[in-house]
């Protein structure tokens, strides 16, 4: 397997990252070296600002962090598709005690719903 070169210079003020020869310091928001042990192959793990070329070969991984907005487009499609009327009847069937929350149990439920959909 080859690797991809790359050099991280990071100190007060600057520093800069290169991936294979480019210079991508201006497109990275952050980055993540991992070193295990001896002998391991190191990780790097950058976060990019916007669309970025990288040209090379070996264990580079480009994230890039999920737009607010299409997290919260997400999420509201998600809750859109629930049947409030079989919502209810779900957390009512938990809602056993007068100890027990109702807004926890829902939250609860919730959370449930949105494991089942994403196994």
């Amino acid at each position: 397997m080859a690797l991809t070169p790359f050099k991280i210079s990071a100190h007060p003020g600057g520093g800069s990252v290169v991936i294979d020869g480019q210079d991508v310091s201006e497109r990275v928001a952050n980055f993540v070296v991992e070193a295990g042990a001896a002998g391991t192959v190191p990780q790097v793990t950058l976060v990019q600002f916007g669309p970025v070329d990288i040209e090379g070969e070996g264990v580079v991984t480009v994230v890039r962090d999920p737009d607010g907005g299409a997290v919260a487009d997400a999420v509201v499609a998600f809750l859109e598709e629930i049947d409030p009327d079989v919502f209810v009847s779900v957390v009512e069937s938990k809602f056993t005690s007068l100890g027990s929350s109702p807004i926890a149990l829902a939250l609860q439920t919730l959370i449930e719903v949105a494991k089942e959909a994403t196994d």
